[in-house]
C-alpha cells in the first residue's frame, strides 16, 4: 500500500512539472525551442521539433515546425496591430506561400472578419463575425 502511495505522489509530481512547462510563455521570453529525440536504430537522434517566437507584447510571431530529420516543414509568420492579430502567413518547405489569414476588427476590439488567401493571393474563404451586446 505504501509502495502505491508512493508512486501516485510521484506520477502527480511529474504531471504538475510537465504541465508547468507548457504553460503561457514566461515574461521577457523571446523564443522557446523544443528538441525530440529518438532512440531508434538508423535515426537522427536529436533534432528540433518546434521553435516559437515572441514579440515584446508576448505575442507568437513566429512558429517552426521540423520534420523527422530537423529539416523545416513549415513556418507561421504572425503580425499585429494595436495588440489584436492582423494577419498569419503559412508556409511551406520551399518558403513559398501556402495561405494567408488577414483579419479586420470593430472599433471595439472584436474580430468581425476573417479573409482566407492562397498562395496566388486568390481569395478562396471569408469569414464574418456579428456581435450582440447587453444595454
Amino acid at each position: 500500500m505504501r509502495i502505491v502511495y508512493i508512486t501516485c505522489i510521484i506520477v502527480c509530481v511529474i504531471t504538475t512539472a510537465s504541465y508547468s512547462q507548457t504553460a503561457k510563455k514566461q515574461p521577457g521570453m523571446k523564443s522557446k525551442t523544443e528538441y525530440e529525440e529518438t532512440f531508434v536504430k538508423g535515426s537522427p537522434g536529436q533534432v528540433i521539433d518546434n521553435k516559437v517566437e515572441y514579440d515584446a507584447s508576448g505575442n507568437v510571431t513566429k512558429e517552426y515546425f521540423y520534420n523527422s530529420e530537423g529539416k523545416l516543414k513549415s513556418l507561421i509568420v504572425y503580425t499585429y496591430k494595436n495588440n489584436n492579430k492582423e494577419s498569419e502567413t503559412f508556409y511551406g518547405p520551399d518558403n513559398k506561400i501556402i495561405e494567408k489569414h488577414v483579419y479586420t476588427y470593430n472599433a471595439r476590439g472584436d474580430k468581425i472578419q476573417k479573409i482566407t488567401t492562397n498562395g496566388q493571393n486568390k481569395v478562396i474563404k471569408k469569414k464574418t463575425y456579428s456581435y450582440e451586446y447587453y444595454q
